[in-house]
């Protein structure tokens, strides 16, 4: 408070100064030069009037900058209009030195200079009427304030599409710093007539969509399953996508059917695009794990809901690493005895402390895992649930439960027993890859690696515990 009224008492001191320059106006100089004291005598009344006019003006422009457009300012958090301040300071100014030449000529030059200043006024108008478009709409921006510097938005203008943050606003135009690291520069009129999208106003979230074209043969309740399920899995990561999700059936074009993953985007975390690529490239991996490719110009014909049981299996088993190993005539085999199996929402796949014979490999859908009832994280499609417990006969670690809608196949013990028999060599192999996988899994869950046994040791110990359960001890040395 102290700093403003000083700054007020320092903007009021010349006019205090004139006012006493008016009250010694009848001071004596004849004590100078006799020509320059008679011209003095005679106009220093009209000096001391235009002074006085021009510290007025100039001391009016000072408290408008001061404590009206940079209050304005600071009640909406962004810079001083620049456009008002310089519009509101040449109309002070204008009036000023108006005032000046009636106190020097006369109302009669006052009343010429109106009458030729309008005539002047409107040629100029027609000749700059473009100029003075952009100066009223800059005007209009400043006062409606519909983006501030620094604001990110999206202008649609005249078939053209602009993307970036409020650089300037200025007498004639809008200065935009685009992704592309260039600057627009958009005449006020223009953007004035635009579609304007200001990324910065709405209150985080505010719902975003991504729209993703699918093959036409598969079902509507298939589509809705898998996208709802990467929908899912995106708003769980604790990042820019947030609940509620929901997926869509739009418009039907070409070969497929335009679906509309529906989200809710935290501005405050990322962009709309860094959002979208998130979503966007998690539905992707939710589809090609189900066998589902986005719609192309190729025409697919698919049997039932999207996928032949003994193809549709090999073709999901030969994505897993586990059965990397196998040969095609050896995973046909496995294929033809694995089962398919649907989950409903808050279903329990498996549960912590039971023994079990089965392992799921999830082909649609989101899920959680839980130990002693806490979740400490997800599966999706492409993971594996229950392996160890199918390999090596130890009980479920955890307890996994559907979120959304979830399919997998499910493949036996009894089924993978044969192939293991008919070739040792495919035993080890897929031993050591399941004691790589438990030692990824207990690095992911932050398990302590202080003495706990080398890979080696971990390896033999579980292929020890298979060769148990699938009565091949003779294998083990």
């Amino acid at each position: 408070m102290a700093h403003r009224l000083a700054r007020l008492a320092v903007t009021l001191l010349p006019v205090a100064v004139l006012g006493g320059l008016f009250v010694a106006d009848g001071v004596d100089v004849s004590t100078a030069d006799t020509a320059i004291a008679d011209w003095f005598d005679r106009h220093r009344h009209d000096l001391l009037a235009a002074g006085l006019w021009l510290t007025a003006a100039w001391t009016i422009s000072r408290i408008l900058r001061h404590h009206v457009w940079h209050r304005i300012a600071a009640r909406g958090e962004g810079p001083a209009p620049k456009v008002l301040a310089q519009i509101s300071t040449g109309f002070v100014y204008a009036v000023a030195f108006g005032g000046i030449l009636g106190s020097l000529f006369g109302k009669d030059l006052l009343a010429g200079l109106a009458a030729f200043s309008g005539v002047i006024g409107i040629v100029l108008g027609f000749a700059l009427r473009s100029i003075i478009l952009d100066l009223f709409m800059g005007l209009a921006i400043n006062l409606e304030r519909p983006f501030r510097i620094g604001d990110r938005i999206h202008v649609k203008i005249r078939g053209a599409e602009v993307l970036g943050s409020v650089q300037e606003i200025t007498w004639r135009a809008v200065r935009v710093l685009t992704s592309e690291n260039t600057v627009a520069i958009i005449p006020n009129r223009e953007i004035s007539d635009a579609v304007v999208v200001n990324m910065a106003l709405p209150q985080p979230p505010s719902l975003t969509v991504v729209e993703v074209p699918v093959e036409s043969g598969v079902s509507p309740a298939r589509a809705s399953r898998v996208l709802e399920a990467a929908l899912r899995e995106a708003a769980s990561r604790g990042g820019p996508i947030c609940e509620p999700v929901r997926a869509e059936a739009g418009a039907v074009a070409g070969d497929g059917v335009t679906w509309r993953c529906v989200f809710m985007h935290d501005h405050r975390r990322s962009s709309v695009g860094t959002a979208r690529d998130i979503v966007l490239r998690t539905v992707l991996r939710h589809l090609y794990a189900a066998g589902i490719e986005p719609a192309t110009s190729r025409r697919i014909i698919l049997d039932g809901d999207g996928l032949r049981p003994v193809e549709g299996a090999f073709a999901v088993l030969r994505r897993v690493p586990l059965f990397e190993p196998l040969t095609d005539a050896e995973l046909e085999t496995l294929a033809a005895r694995v089962e398919r199996h649907h989950f409903a929402p808050a279903e329990t796949v498996v549960r912590q402390g039971d023994a079990g014979d089965v392992l799921h490999v999830v082909v649609e859908g989101f899920l959680e895992a839980l130990v002693d009832g806490r979740i400490v994280g997800t599966v999706t499609p492409g993971d594996l649930i229950g392996e160890m417990a199918m390999l090596t006969g130890e009980v479920r670690s955890a307890t996994v439960r559907a979120v959304t809608d979830c399919i997998a196949w499910e493949v036996r013990r009894d089924a993978l027993a044969p192939l293991l028999e008919a070739r040792p060599a495919l035993f080890e192999a897929i031993s050591d890859i399941a004691a790589l996988r438990r030692r990824r899994l207990l690095a992911a869950m932050g398990a302590p690696v202080d003495g706990a046994p080398p890979p080696a040791a971990q390896a033999q110990s579980i292929r020890a515990a298979m060769a148990r359960v699938f009565g091949m001890l003779k294998l083990v040395k």
